[in-house]
């Protein structure tokens, strides 16, 4: 039996088409699309931007200074788990932070970093408020699995999501 080379290149392409095309497709409609949608629903985004990578999705949002960060992130956290299943959700945020803000979080980043490792969650407003300068707005909120810091000078806004460690059982901690 001999085999054309012709008929089975083009079988080979035809079927490369489309299975990679029908992959295309069912991540731009089934997965992107809708959790874009979902995203852009909240006040305070103004962009949202998805990257699917095998078990892991990426949200990138782009919020405006007023954005509530914390019902933000819990709320898309919860709806999109719907569309995603069992694929990783990770989030993360563009904000319009200056030089002056990010030096300012540079600075208290190791007492605040203290407090996650002690889980000491309830310090963090407090660390925040005795560093805090003329003019700046500091609002921290907590949930189950982030505490939201969202500090304002001026016209630009930095946000952070500090991820909390899940308690672990004394028998079999380090």
């Amino acid at each position: 039996m001999k085999l054309r080379l012709t008929p089975v290149l083009i079988s080979i392409a035809v079927t490369s088409l489309v299975l990679f095309g029908g992959w295309f497709i069912y991540n731009s409609l089934a997965m992107k699309e809708p959790v874009i949608e979902i995203a852009k629903d909240f006040p305070g985004v103004e962009d949202a931007k998805v990257d699917i990578r095998g078990e892991r999705i990426t949200v990138q949002l782009k919020l405006s200074g007023e954005a509530n960060i914390g019902a933000i992130v819990d709320s898309l956290r919860r709806d999109a788990q719907r569309v995603v299943g069992n694929k990783t959700l990770d989030i993360t945020i563009e904000d319009n932070s200056s030089e002056e803000l990010d030096t300012w979080w540079s600075g208290v980043l190791f007492e605040i970093a203290e407090a996650m490792e002690n889980r000491r969650y309830g310090e963090i407003p407090g660390l925040l408020e005795s560093h805090k300068r003329e003019g700046m707005t500091i609002d921290t909120t907590i949930d189950d699995a982030y505490v939201y810091v969202r500090i304002t000078e001026g016209a630009h806004t930095k946000f952070v999501l500090l991820e909390r460690m899940p308690p672990t059982l004394g028998a079999w901690s380090a």
